[in-house]
């Protein structure tokens, strides 16, 4: 297990966000001998990487598979293939491996984390650079010091945390990560009173509809022993809906889902995925703010190479 640093200790290196990103991040740095903590906001890891419980139900609402497409990412899936992490799925209609976690797609953030010091419930409100240090300050009150400061968090949200703690930028790139866009999604989780009539491998596809992107049967696709539905919404219907979710909203899901799948709801909730696919990356990989040792990574960037929440 990593060693967490004492309280005065100084950090190589601070990372905000424990998301696939954030996490590939740190085991790169602490492979380099770098002592390393990762803050994350909320009580779970691996961003859309997502995976919960349903009554005994058991479903992925974020996304739902990944691919290999480097080969760095072959190798390490390789691995996890061999500490049961992952599972083949099924392969594309281009005959592409899909690969989903075992037995949920958090499995896959676990098995990242295994060896990291992750900060869970740790809020970031505010940075700044003194004696040429970070200087990180999060809601609970906790403070942590380090050489470097890496955020993975989407662009939104890293913006708002770098206004917020009033740190001068070039307005030049400052305009180019404003230009960083994304679209969310509305996911419906169901559970049902028996099961549906999605065949193998238990997934659908729609392109062309105005309301939904996906439909997923837990079951069929072989993580969850009781009946169960993830639907994602379209990005046009969760525009509309997502600040307003409410019983019209899971019922204008459930009415367009019976278009292609036959089930019958036993319960169901909402869950919403503000950040959940980056239409408009940066053209870049990452990068530093002037004049800081500062990054910005993660799925803002370049190509995202693990599916997105939908």
């Amino acid at each position: 297990m990593t060693r967490k640093p004492t309280p005065h200790e100084v950090l190589d290196c601070v990372i905000i966000g424990a998301g696939i990103a954030g996490l590939s991040a740190a085991l790169e740095l602490e492979s380099n001998n770098m002592k390393v903590a990762i803050l994350e906001k909320g009580r779970g890891l691996g961003g859309r990487m997502a995976t919960r419980r349903m009554n005994g139900a058991i479903l992925d609402h974020g996304a739902q598979f990944f691919t290999a497409k480097e080969d760095f990412l072959t190798a390490k899936i390789h691995e996890m293939l061999k500490e049961s992490a992952v599972t083949e799925w099924h392969k594309n209609p281009h005959g592409v491996m899909r690969y989903r976690g075992h037995p949920g797609m958090t499995s896959v953030a676990k098995y990242y984390a295994r060896s990291l010091d992750i900060r869970k419930q740790h809020l970031v409100t505010k940075l700044s650079w003194h004696d040429n240090q970070w200087h990180v300050l999060c809601e609970n009150g906790q403070i942590l010091v380090a050489r470097n400061l890496l955020s993975t968090a989407p662009m939104p949200q890293s913006l708002a945390m770098i206004k917020h703690s009033r740190l001068v930028m070039d307005p030049e790139q400052l305009q180019e990560l404003e230009h960083v866009h994304y679209s969310p999604t509305i996911a419906l989780l169901i559970l049902l009173k028996s099961p549906s009539s999605m065949k193998p491998p238990g997934i659908l596809q729609i392109d062309e509809d105005s309301i939904l992107q996906t439909i997923t049967d837990n079951q069929v696709k072989g993580i969850s022993d009781l009946p169960a539905l993830t639907i994602h919404s379209s990005h046009s219907f969760a525009e509309k809906n997502l600040e307003d979710m409410n019983e019209s909203t899971g019922a204008a899901l459930i009415d367009a889902a019976l278009e292609y799948v036959q089930f019958e709801p036993q319960e169901w909730k909402l869950h919403r995925w503000r950040y959940a696919q980056c239409v408009r990356p940066h053209q870049r990989q990452c990068v530093q703010l002037a004049d800081h040792r500062f990054w910005l990574a993660g799925d803002s960037f370049g190509n995202t190479r693990l599916e997105q929440a939908g």
